[in-house]
């Protein structure tokens, strides 16, 4: 499921060039998945982002995260422009199966479709690198 993020700054031509992309997915595997690959699952998911991005050509790659939500704990990583460290808290569960991925991204110097097509790259490849099947995100009800 995909979010997209409208932000509303004030009339700065400072944020003219600011543009960003949010990307939910649900994720299953057969095998399970324990709470340090999961930890290795979100480093590289933000990395690879931010990696994407740097490569599109975005001037700064000013804010990746993702949120991992699974049945039994919850992890988040992130990292922030100008700061190659990323950031892994949460807390750990037992060995899953299926878990839900909220990444968003804020990209300086990159436009929204760029981001998005670095963000599915990203995305797929650690789908491939970890033999994790997509499932179907359920429809937002509002």
């Amino acid at each position: 499921m995909k979010f997209k993020v409208q932000l509303k700054l004030p009339e700065n031509p400072a944020h003219q060039d600011i543009n960003s992309h949010s990307e939910e997915r649900i994720f299953s595997t057969h095998q399970g998945i324990d709470s340090a690959e999961l930890r290795s699952l979100a480093r590289d998911t933000v990395h690879l982002v931010a990696s994407g991005c740097e490569t599109a050509g975005a001037k700064d790659v000013s804010h990746v995260k993702v949120f991992i939500e699974h049945s039994s704990g919850f992890l988040h990583a992130d990292t922030v422009s100008g700061n190659g460290e990323i950031t892994i808290g949460g807390r750990d569960g037992k060995d899953i199966k299926r878990f839900r991925l909220v990444m968003n991204a804020v990209i300086f110097g990159l436009s929204e479709q760029s981001i998005r097509t670095a963000t599915e790259r990203a995305l797929d490849a650690v789908q491939a690198q970890y033999h994790l099947t997509r499932e179907q995100a359920p429809e937002n009800k509002q």
